[in-house]
């Protein structure tokens, strides 16, 4: 079985958290040192203010977690890259590229199938 692994931005911070069996979104509360639930993935009851981020699976070329959200350079080869942000589209997760400065402007979708070409440069929320 596959652990799922999952982060979440809240209060201005990117913070691991852990699901239970029934789907609530538990995050660990440095200065009460418990557990607090911030919200229910299975009901869809997660706050707007609470972005949830899953584990890709695959790790960066410094052997950093890639999550939903992160923003990463593919290099391409011959010294060129893509630039763009990780979403899950169609059953997996792609490195979404908006290729607007081409002629004929498209957005494109690259699969992710090798970590050693990705580099993580920020994320959509910090």
């Amino acid at each position: 079985m596959k652990y799922i692994k999952l982060r979440i931005f809240h209060n201005g911070k990117m913070i691991p958290c852990e699901v239970t069996m029934d789907d609530y979104v538990h995050i660990y509360n440095e200065e009460t040192l418990e557990f607090e639930i911030v919200g229910c993935l299975g009901k869809g009851r997660i706050p707007k203010e609470v972005h949830v981020m899953q584990f890709t699976g695959m790790f960066d070329k410094k052997e950093d977690l890639i999550y939903e959200g992160d923003i990463v350079k593919l290099n391409t080869g011959d010294d060129g890259y893509v630039q763009g942000k990780i979403v899950f589209h169609n059953a997996a997760f792609v490195l979404k590229t908006d290729m607007s400065n081409i002629v004929h402007p498209t957005d494109s979708n690259f699969l992710l199938n090798s970590s050693e070409d990705l580099e993580i440069v920020g994320n959509i929320y910090e």
